[in-house]
């Protein structure tokens, strides 16, 4: 979904929000990158759909890409699961504080709701990130036999 340079920008601002994220994720290979992190939504849902999703979670799709990593390197474990949703919706938080850090009533407004879209996003992660999750870890398993 992502090109190279689109996702050289997810990197960077990455950092300059300063979101958590593993070292390997910075340093990934651009293409391993670009294959893994699918833009917003699972890779189960129709491609039309993720990318609408993508374009209305703009505020947030630096978190977005860390998650994808962070599911992509599943170990199958449900608390491992907890702490990568909870690394989103924190980094989801930190994001959105970071892309509207600079402005003035509007721009708080457009932060509040990108917010709620932040925690919206979470829910369906507790609800339902249970599934990619142990897909991810399978698809691992699979690759190392």
């Amino acid at each position: 979904m992502y090109t190279h340079d689109q996702m050289l920008e997810l990197i960077s601002v990455a950092k300059a929000a300063k979101l958590s994220f593993p070292d390997e994720f910075a340093a990934a290979p651009l293409d391993e990158l670009c294959e893994v992190c699918n833009g917003v939504g699972s890779a189960s849902i129709p491609e039309k759909l993720r990318k609408a999703l993508t374009k209305a979670y703009a505020c947030a799709q630096a978190t977005a890409a860390i998650h994808d990593w962070r599911y992509s390197k599943s170990d199958g474990l449900p608390d491992s699961q907890r702490k990568a949703d909870a690394e989103f919706l924190k980094n989801g938080m930190e994001e959105v504080k970071y892309r509207h850090a600079n402005g003035g009533l509007l721009s708080l407004l457009r932060r509040l709701w990108d917010e709620r879209k932040i925690v919206v996003a979470y829910r369906f992660l507790e609800a339902d990130g249970e599934s990619a999750w142990c897909i991810s870890f399978r698809n691992n398993v699979l690759k190392l036999n």
